[in-house]
């Protein structure tokens, strides 16, 4: 069972996270908000999977289209 605790800090952090996207966005600066992104999925990977022995570097991989479990939602062809 998840712990009451648990779920007000992770929702906390989502309602944060949201709120900044929303202002860089509101303040034109969506190139920032671009270069965040990455790092904002590799954040909720590693909590959506609770596991501190996530490796950053192959999730980063996927996402680049370094890895054969690609993870880009757009195709560059």
């Amino acid at each position: 069972m998840v712990s009451l605790s648990f779920l007000v800090e992770n929702a906390s952090t989502a309602v944060l996270v949201i709120l900044y996207l929303f202002y860089e966005i509101h303040h034109g600066r969506l190139e920032r908000v671009a270069d965040k992104v990455d790092e904002v999925i590799v954040a909720v990977i590693a909590l959506a999977q609770e596991n501190d022995d996530i490796d950053e570097d192959e999730v980063a991989d996927r996402l680049n289209g370094s890895s054969p479990d690609d993870l880009r939602l757009e195709d560059d062809s």
